[in-house]
C-alpha cells in the first residue's frame, strides 16, 4: 500500500501541490493577454504529459480525493481560457475530456465526507464535482450540477460561523475556503442557477471579517496553520513568487478582496483588476465603493476575534474556539494572543506554521502555547496534544475560551476573555487589552486559582525587530525595541 505520510523527512504536500496544475490557467492567462502560442502550447504539452505519467488510480496523485478536485479544476479554468479550439486540438481535448470524467468519477467513490469532522478537504470535493458537472455533459449531469450546488449552499452553513469565520480556527484556511465558496458562486452564475440568499449572505459574512482582519495592504495575520492553498492562483500569489522566499507574505489577499467587493457591492479594500476573469467586467474601472462605517473596534464573538484601533497601532485579540467543534485540525494554542500592528506592520507577531508531516517536533513546537504571544503555566501545553505518533492535526479540547467582553470608556477601548485550559492544574487565565490614549497598549494577565505555579510569557517579534533589555527595577522589566 502506498503511504503518502511516512515519517521519514519526506513531504507529500511537494508532490501534491505541484500536481494540482495551478500553473495552467496562468499559461492560459498569459496567452490570452499576449497571444504568443507558446504559453498555449506549453500549457498543452504539460498536461498531455501530466495525463500521460499518471493513469487514473495509481500513484501519489490518486491518493487523495482534494488533490484531484483542485487538480480538475485548473484542468477547466484552463479550458474556458483556451476556448474555442481549432480541429487540430481535438485529440487533446478528447483526452482532457476522458481524464475530467476519471477525476468526477474519483473524487465521487472517494469523497471525503465525514459526520464527525468535516473540512476544507470535503469542500473541495464538491466545489470539484460542481465544477466538473458544469463542464462535462453525459448521463444525469443535470441532476448532479444541482445535487452539488445544494451540497455546497448547505456546507457553507455548517463550516462558517454567523460572523462569517471558518470553523478551524486558521486565517489561511478561511482564505482558502472563502476561495472555494467564490468558486462555487461564480460557477453557478455562469451556469444561470442563483444561489441561495443564505448563501450569498454567508460568504458576504466571510469576506467582511477578512477585510477587518486585512492591514490597509491586504495582508492577514497568521492564525492557525497556513499552507499557502489555493483554488487558482491570483496576482498576490503570482506576485510573491518574484520576492526572496524570507520577504514573500503567503497572506497578502487583496485581489481575492478585490473580487469581493464586485460581488458584494462593499469596500474591502482590495485590488479589483482580477475581477475582469470572472465576467465581473466593468468592476475595476468604476470608483471605489464607499468606505463602511466600521467603529474603532469590531468583534467577531463565535469566531473569537477582536480588532481594536489607536491612531497608528491595531491590536487582534484571539480568543478562538478550538477547531472543528473542538477536534482541533489547524488550531493553534493561541489562546488569548495577540497580534499587534504598528504603522501597518506587525510588532507582535505569530511564529507561523513552518510544515505538516516532514518534521513533526517542529510542526507541535510552532502550534504550541509557548509559540504565541500568550502565557503557558508549569511548561504545560493549554490544548495538550496526542501522544499517538503522527497525530499532527488533533489536540485534547481541554481549553475552552469565554466570550470577548468589549468596554468603551472615553477613548480607552479594552477587550478582555478567559480560557479554562488548565483548570487540569486548577488555573483559569483572563487577559484584559485596552488600547489607552495616554498609556498606550496594555496586557494584564489575571490568574485564579490555588497552589504555586511557574507562569511564562512568550512575546514573539517579527526578524526585523531588535530588543534590548534596558532596565529591571523590582518585578518590572524594560525593554527597549527597534525596527520596522
Amino acid at each position: 500500500m502506498l503511504k503518502p505520510v511516512r515519517h521519514d523527512g519526506s513531504d507529500v504536500k511537494v508532490p501534491w501541490e505541484l500536481s494540482r496544475l495551478q500553473f495552467l490557467p496562468v499559461l492560459g492567462k498569459a496567452w490570452v493577454l499576449t497571444r504568443e502560442d507558446r504559453y498555449r502550447r506549453a500549457a498543452l504539452e504539460l498536461l498531455s504529459d501530466w495525463i500521460k505519467k499518471n493513469p487514473v488510480g495509481i500513484g501519489i496523485h490518486w491518493t487523495l480525493a482534494m488533490e484531484a478536485a483542485l487538480r480538475s479544476m485548473s484542468m477547466c479554468f484552463l479550458l474556458e481560457l483556451l476556448s474555442p479550439f481549432p480541429v487540430e486540438d481535438r485529440a487533446w481535448l478528447q483526452d482532457v475530456t476522458t481524464s475530467l470524467w476519471q477525476h468526477l468519477l474519483f473524487i465521487e467513490a472517494h469523497n471525503e465526507f465525514s459526520h464527525f469532522a468535516r473540512s476544507n478537504h470535503y469542500l473541495s470535493n464538491i466545489v470539484g464535482l460542481l465544477c466538473l458537472s458544469i463542464y462535462l455533459d453525459g448521463a444525469r449531469m443535470e441532476s448532479r450540477r444541482e445535487n452539488y450546488c445544494r451540497l455546497v449552499e448547505q456546507e457553507i452553513l455548517h463550516q462558517t460561523y454567523d460572523d462569517g469565520g471558518h470553523y478551524e480556527a486558521s486565517t489561511g484556511y478561511h482564505v482558502l475556503v472563502t476561495q472555494m465558496f467564490t468558486s462555487a458562486l461564480l460557477l453557478m452564475k455562469a451556469h444561470g442557477r442563483e444561489p441561495a440568499p443564505h448563501f450569498l449572505s454567508r460568504l458576504q459574512s466571510m469576506y467582511r471579517l477578512l477585510s477587518a482582519l486585512a492591514d490597509d495592504r491586504g495582508r492577514l495575520p497568521q492564525i492557525g496553520d497556513c499552507d499557502d492553498g489555493r483554488v487558482e492562483l491570483l496576482a498576490d500569489d503570482l506576485e510573491r513568487m518574484l520576492h526572496p522566499p524570507d520577504q514573500r507574505d503567503s497572506l497578502a489577499i487583496s485581489s481575492l478582496l478585490g473580487i469581493g467587493e464586485c460581488l458584494f457591492s462593499e469596500n474591502y479594500r482590495g485590488q479589483r483588476e482580477e475581477a475582469v476573469w470572472y465576467g465581473l467586467h466593468g468592476c475595476a474601472q468604476r470608483p471605489s465603493h464607499p468606505p463602511r462605517t466600521d467603529r474603532r473596534s469590531k468583534i467577531f464573538p463565535r469566531s473569537g476575534l477582536a480588532v481594536g484601533a489607536l491612531g497608528e497601532t491595531q491590536a487582534i485579540f484571539l480568543a478562538v474556539p478550538n477547531g472543528i467543534a473542538g477536534r482541533g485540525s489547524h488550531t493553534h494554542n493561541d489562546k488569548l494572543s495577540i497580534i499587534l500592528r504598528i504603522a501597518g506592520e506587525e510588532f507582535l507577531t505569530d511564529s507561523g506554521t513552518y510544515c505538516y508531516t516532514r518534521d513533526p517536533d517542529r510542526r507541535n513546537r510552532l502550534r504550541s502555547t509557548a509559540a504565541h504571544n500568550t502565557v503557558m503555566i508549569d511548561g504545560e501545553q493549554q490544548n495538550r496534544f496526542s501522544t499517538t505518533p503522527g497525530a499532527l492535526f488533533t489536540i485534547s479540547d481541554d481549553a475552552k475560551v469565554s466570550p470577548i467582553v468589549e468596554k468603551l470608556i472615553g477613548d480607552t477601548l479594552s477587550f478582555t476573555a478567559s480560557h479554562d485550559g488548565y483548570r487540569r492544574i486548577g488555573v483559569t487565565h483572563t487577559r484584559t487589552v485596552t488600547l489607552d490614549p495616554n498609556r498606550g497598549v496594555l496586557i494584564e494577565d489575571d490568574f485564579t486559582g490555588n497552589g504555586e505555579h511557574e507562569f511564562e510569557a512568550s512575546w514573539h517579534l517579527p526578524s526585523s525587530w531588535n530588543v534590548q533589555l534596558s532596565r529591571v527595577t523590582g518585578s518590572t522589566v524594560s525593554c527597549r525595541a527597534s525596527g520596522r
